[in-house]
């Protein structure tokens, strides 16, 4: 799907590195992965920012911010801001985290799953071919268990 959705993006490319992986697949591991296959490309990571309130408790966070870009993207209405948990990490690195306030509509991968099994339309949530491809393999139809 996510081919599908940067389909004629020509600055975008997908990676299947972690599937090929054992679990767990940490974040750190892919991003010393790309390092060593582009030790001279600037390396960014996108994250929702709600993530950031536990941010500090990934795997090897510091390594993380050595070796990308933390941007942090906040929906539409959200308030940004570092939360305390991550005062020690971003002390000395606040040019590494980078707090990002979408202008795109307010859209979940929960709320799409949730009215794909609903059966509503996620055409306007989603790219075309994206929309198509949830519809076509039936996913998402089953309640999702947390």
């Amino acid at each position: 799907m996510v081919r599908l959705a940067i389909n004629g993006l020509p600055w975008a490319d997908a990676s299947d590195v972690e599937l090929g992986r054992p679990a767990p697949s940490y974040t750190v591991d892919t991003l010393r992965h790309f390092r060593e296959c582009l030790p001279d490309t600037e390396l960014f990571l996108i994250v929702g920012a709600d993530t950031l309130t536990d941010f500090a408790g990934w795997r090897d966070p510091d390594g993380i911010l050595d070796l990308a870009t933390l941007i942090a993207v906040a929906r539409p209405g959200s308030t940004l801001g570092f939360p305390h948990t991550l005062a020690k990490l971003i002390a000395q690195r606040q040019t590494r985290i980078v707090l990002h306030q979408t202008v795109s509509h307010d859209t979940s991968s929960r709320e799409v799953r949730a009215r794909v099994r609903d059966g509503l339309p996620v055409g306007s949530h989603v790219p075309e071919m994206v929309a198509r491809y949830i519809l076509d393999f039936g996913l998402y139809r089953e309640p999702q268990d947390k």
